[in-house]
């Protein structure tokens, strides 16, 4: 908390002043990161739904969900985090993660992801971690790692730096992040793989989900994005509920930057209930559009493969998209039925044996 605080008046100290000439020439690009394309929403759709968890009752507007963004960006910079530095992270969907991963690329920081704490430590070289408080512990013994940032808990007097003071002391900065310049030698893959980052600096992030070693960039990201907003005819009125790890291609591009392209909203079911709370969160937010995959949605109630008509409350559910096999492509191999409605198919479909 002292950390955060002194940061704080750090900022405050240098009266940085608004730059909103600056918004609306970036709202106006095309944009080159997931935070561009954020920011974007936050600015012809400052109102609109961003983000629903049924589990902690959070709906942001894409204003507020910039905000929480770019405030934990700001909290970075304040660290010492530079462009291409990198944040390791453990944690399943949550409002935290998506935060966490639009603020990086608001910086220019790289993300790596782990599965399992065990894998984090063992796997992941970095500036530092996100975490549940939970595991800060064994976080904060990874060497050569700054102090985690931990969320849902905690004590104060324990050695990690609090999500929520993180980003309440960052909130509401009206002003322009330190520059984001071009790595020498062209796009690079990421760096950072140590502590501080590389001197070179890229204009965008790499995402390593769970694999060490395999950057997916943000252009592809995007990418992701455009062709599955395209495939599923996507609007603003679409709430599209992500049953996938958002610490995978799949949730983070073809579910959130899709979404995120057209200003729909995001609904994302708590991991911890299964089926259930997948089905549960359909019905409530009346989702028109899901990403799942083959776990998610065998735990579905019912025969989600089999039925041909929906489960009472999916009324407005329409279609979707679902990892079948390797591969990025939309519509290559055949769709999938759940409850008599096609989910389009991403990636090759398994050769049989």
């Amino acid at each position: 908390m002292t950390l955060l605080r002194a940061a704080a008046l750090a900022l405050a100290r240098r009266g940085l002043s608004s730059s909103s000439s600056s918004s609306s020439a970036a709202a106006a690009a095309a944009p080159a990161r997931a935070a561009d394309l954020l920011a974007s929403r936050a600015a012809d759709a400052t109102d609109a739904i961003a983000l629903i968890e049924p589990s902690t009752s959070t709906r942001w507007s894409y204003g507020e969900l910039n905000d929480r963004a770019l405030a934990f960006a700001r909290g970075l910079d304040e660290m010492g985090y530079v462009p291409g530095a990198k944040l390791g992270v453990r944690l399943d969907n949550c409002n935290e993660l998506l935060v966490a991963m639009l603020g990086a690329s608001a910086r220019g920081i790289d993300v790596e992801t782990a599965k399992t704490m065990d894998a984090l430590a063992r796997d992941v070289r970095c500036r530092g971690t996100l975490v549940h408080h939970l595991d800060a512990a064994a976080a904060g013994a990874m060497p050569g790692a700054h102090e985690p940032i931990a969320i849902r808990g905690g004590a104060v007097s324990d050695p990690i730096v609090h999500w929520d003071i993180m980003i309440d002391a960052f909130r509401g900065w009206d002003a322009p992040m330190p520059p984001v310049r071009e790595r020498e030698g062209g796009g690079g893959g990421g760096g950072g793989s140590g502590g501080d980052g590389d001197d070179g600096r890229t204009t965008s992030s790499s995402f390593f989900f769970n694999a060490p070693g395999k950057p997916t960039r943000e252009a592809a990201l995007l990418a992701h994005g455009v062709a599955a907003a395209d495939a599923l005819s996507m609007t603003r009125d679409d709430r599209v509920c992500v049953a996938v790890p958002l610490s995978h291609a799949m949730g983070f591009g073809f579910g959130v930057l899709a979404a995120m392209r057209v200003g729909a909203a995001v609904v994302l079911p708590s991991p911890a209930g299964g089926g259930d709370a997948i089905s549960a969160a359909m019905v409530s937010e009346r989702c028109t559009l899901m990403l799942a995959d083959s776990h998610a949605t065998r735990a579905l109630p019912g025969d989600a493969g089999g039925a041909t008509t929906a489960p009472k409350g999916w009324d407005a559910f329409r279609g979707g998209l679902t990892k079948v096999g390797s591969g990025d492509g939309v519509g290559d191999a055949p769709s999938v039925r759940c409850f008599g409605v096609a989910l389009t198919a991403v990636g090759k479909a398994p050769q049989p044996a």
